[in-house]
This record gives structure tokens, sequence and C-alpha cells, in this order.
């Protein structure tokens, strides 16, 4: 009996605790086979009616045995992408605002945010781009995605090939989607309204409407949110559903058009760690049905770090590592920097390669480690990589797929069709507003009230003050009328 009063079985002859070692792949120990770490890792709990309630810390890496059982892996085009030495430099001092600085900051030129960055990521992988705060995550997401080229004064160099093809922006938009860090969706709508809608505006006219309910249907449950479909998404003010399951709402909006590829910046952002490990799973598992799939993501914990196929390890904009996420601590430990055992890796090497600022002498020597490391990578031969599609098998018939899907219209609805789906969203949302239509209520009565006793029996004569007194109140309501609209909006 444990202290809670449940019966516990061993299983496979052991009892107690064992300790699970991170120091090897960042999900379990390496020497170990799933069947010997469940046994050694987990105890069979019995309640009291007989239901097994024992728990796996390793669940979520023995889903990798489902990995190629995906049904629907090949109902979309396979998308690798790669990148060429990529570089984005901003502008700073006098030359970013053409304005004379202030007295100690008339330092000019270019600040390098990204140098020298190249990779590759294929059809199934889950890339994850890890670096310490101001390490250039964001920039080198955004350059991939597509969202950024080149702002005001900066400079980007390097180029980014689609299945071995230069870009082109207008068609990559319509196979690539962006997830952004903080959720932009309507409070009160739910979970199902807000997939609907984008697929009603997102999906061609020529779809039937049958075919996109069961596109929502489908994403819906990819997404494990069937139980909450009719909930309402909420709000830091309004109830709704959980933070995780907000997040996967923001991912199906954008999945629904099935998208072959897919960015994420910081898609655990404000999660605790168990939703923080189903959005990833979520991930991982819409990856392994066929997806390119890449994110942003900072300090994940180790069962987390197991589920990523490829690792990019970011500093100061240069490149740490890149390759199979769990080589990583043997890529590092060959350079005499050994992840400690019992130490989540992602945290150790966000520490290894960030810079410390707390005094010139950690300063100093930390810039030099972070400029070894990255001397040493740009130096070692390319990492083989184990996970995925082969696109280049079968690449003619990819090219063909391309053809078929990136020739389409720029706009998949007509403008009346958009302003009708408008008109419906902006209805249901004025009539769920509760608080704000009795304000709005409440405000309309004060203001009739108050006006109406000011103006009270004017404009009853003939005269030239009972005009002018017209004119002001007509001049008052159309004053009203608009800024009580600006307010609303």
């Amino acid at each position: 009996m444990n202290a809670d009063g449940f019966p516990v079985v061993p299983v496979g002859g052991h009892s107690g605790h064992v300790e699970a070692d991170y120091g090897d792949i960042g999900g379990k120990p390496a020497d170990v086979t799933d069947d010997q770490s469940l046994s050694q890792s987990m105890s069979r709990v019995a309640a009291a009616d007989g239901t097994d309630i024992s728990f796996d810390p390793y669940f979520a890496t023995r889903e990798d045995a489902n990995r190629n059982q995906s049904t629907t892996k090949y109902n979309r085009q396979p998308l690798t992408l790669k990148w060429e030495d990529l570089k984005f430099e901003v502008p700073v001092g006098r030359s970013a605002t053409g304005l004379p600085c202030l007295k100690g900051n008339e330092e000019k030129g270019m600040k390098t945010i990204l140098s020298g960055c190249s990779g590759e990521i294929r059809p199934g992988g889950l890339l994850a781009i890890m670096g310490s705060s101001g390490a250039g995550k964001t920039t080198l997401l955004n350059l991939l995605a597509g969202r950024v080229t080149s702002a005001k004064g900066s400079q980007s160099t390097g180029r980014v090939l689609v299945n071995g093809e230069k870009r082109d922006f207008s068609k990559f938009r319509q196979v690539a989607s962006y997830v952004l860090q903080d959720d932009d969706l309507f409070a009160e709508l739910t979970v199902r309204e807000q997939v609907e809608f984008g697929a009603m505006l997102r999906l061609p006219n020529t779809m039937p409407v049958e075919k996109k309910q069961l596109a929502v249907d489908r994403v819906i449950t990819e997404l494990s949110l069937s139980k909450v479909a009719n909930t309402n998404i909420g709000n830091e003010l309004v109830r709704g559903v959980s933070g995780g399951e907000r997040k996967r709402v923001s991912i199906g909006t954008e999945l629904v058009t099935n998208r072959s590829m897919l960015f994420l910046d910081e898609p655990t952002r404000g999660l605790d760690a168990f939703n923080a490990l189903n959005v990833i799973s979520t991930l991982r598992r819409l990856a392994y049905n066929g997806r390119t799939v890449v994110t942003t993501i900072h300090q994940p914990r180790s069962n987390i770090y197991s589920m990523f196929d490829m690792l990019l390890l970011l500093s100061q904009g240069r490149v740490m590592y890149f390759g199979p996420a769990k080589d990583a601590v043997a890529y590092f430990s060959a350079l005499s920097f050994h992840c400690p055992a019992q130490f989540n890796p992602a945290n150790y090497f966000i520490d290894l390669v960030s810079v410390d600022s707390r005094s010139p002498d950690a300063e100093a020597v930390t810039k030099k480690r972070v400029a070894v490391l990255a001397d040493k990578y740009s130096n070692s031969a390319p990492m083989i990589t184990e996970y995925g599609e082969d696109s280049e098998a079968g690449s003619q018939r990819i090219a063909n797929e391309a053809d078929t899907q990136l020739r389409k219209r720029k706009y998949q609805n007509s403008w009346f069709t958009e302003v009708r789906y408008l008109a419906v969203r902006a209805c249901k949302q004025m009539v769920r507003e509760r608080t704000a239509n009795f304000s709005r209520l409440g405000q309309t009565i004060v203001f009739s009230i108050v006006l109406g006793l000011i103006w009270l029996n004017a404009g009853r004569n003939d005269t030239a003050a009972d005009a002018r007194s017209l004119v002001g109140i007509l001049f008052f309501l159309l004053i009203n009328q608009c800024f009580g609209g600006a307010v609303a909006v």
C-alpha cells in the first residue's frame, strides 16, 4: 500500500523509485528498450474498484510506435524546406531613424541578427528552434515563413528553397500557415464556429459546404477538441476553454485548409507544463501525418524535447547546433560539454549558449564560448538525419502535385460571400456580448433623458431660435453616432 492507500503491484519484478537519466537523449535512458523503461519507471497502481490508474512518464515517447500508421499521411503535398546562408541585418543608431541620436548613442551602422544560418527540414519532421532571448529565433522563423524579407533599412541575404526550387511568395502562402504567439481569437465564438469561419472563407467556393463541414470536423477531431467544440473560446475576461485548447484552436484555424507546412512562434507560451505537452504532442502528430512543422520554443520540459526530430540551436544569430535532437547531447559531449545525468538537455543547452551580462568577466567568457561553439559547428560535417519522408524519391509526382495545388485563385471566395460571413460573425458577437450590450443600453437611456431635458419643447415654434435648436440637436446626434460607432469598434 502506498501513502494514499492505493495497492501497488510491481511490474516486471521491479519496485520502488527508479531514477531516469535524461543525459543521453532527453527522453529516456539510452541503454534500455521501451518495455524495459516501462517496467523500471512504472508500477501498476489500482484504485479501490480495481481500475488501473498507473502512470507512464514516457507515454509521449512511446507514441513513436504509431508514427507511420496514419491513414491521412499522403492527403497533402509533401514540402521540403531548405535555407542556405541566411543573414539578416538591421540599422542601429542614426541609420535606423535618420535623426540625430542622444549623447552616448552616436554609433551607427548595421546590427547582425542572423549570420550564415543554413538547414533543411523534410515532410514528416518537427523542427524546434531554440535559443535564449534575443538569439534570433523569431527572426529566422519569419524569414522561413516569408513574413519578413527586408524591413525599412534592413538587409537580408541567402535563399530559401521549397522542394529544391526558389520560393514563390504568392504560391508559398497558399501551402504554408503561420500561428502567432498570441491567440487572436473571438472570445464570444465557439470552437467550432471559429474553425468554420476559417474554412468558409479560405476554402474555395467550388467546394460543397458539406465537404467544408467534414474538413472542420476532421480538424477538430485531429486536435482533440471534440469535447469543447461547442464551448465559447473566451479570453482573460470571459470564461471559456483552457489555454492549451485555445492554442490548439489557433492551430486548427490555420490547419483547416490542409496546409502542408506549419510555422509556430512560441506555441507553449503562457501554458503550464501539461498543456504545453498536449500542444507539442498535437504538433508531432500533425508532422507525422505528412506535414512539415517548424516551431520556436523556449526551454521545453524533457519529454517535450524528446518529441523533436530536429533541433536548431541559436545564440547571437549564429548556429550552435543543427541536427537530430536525440544526437545533440552526444555532439556537445564530444566537445567536452557534458550534460549532467538527470538534467533536462534543453535547459542545459540554453545555459550553455547564453551570454551572461551580469559582469564584464562573465560576459567575456560566455561570448568566447559562444564563438568557439559556432566555429566548431561551422567546421563540422553535416549530420545524417533519419526521419520524415524521402521527398527526392518521386520528385516528379511532387512537382505535378505542386502545380495542381499552387495554381489557385488569389481569393477563394467572392467579396459578397466574405461580407456575408463577416456580417453573420459580427451579429453573433453583438448578441453574445451581454456586458457590452447592457452598457450600450444604459448609455442610450441616460443620454436620451439628458438630451430630452436640455431640448425640452424645442422646435415647436417657427422662430429662428427654434430652427437653430433643431440644427444643434441633429448635429449632436450625428456626432454621438459617429463616436459611438468608433468606441464600439
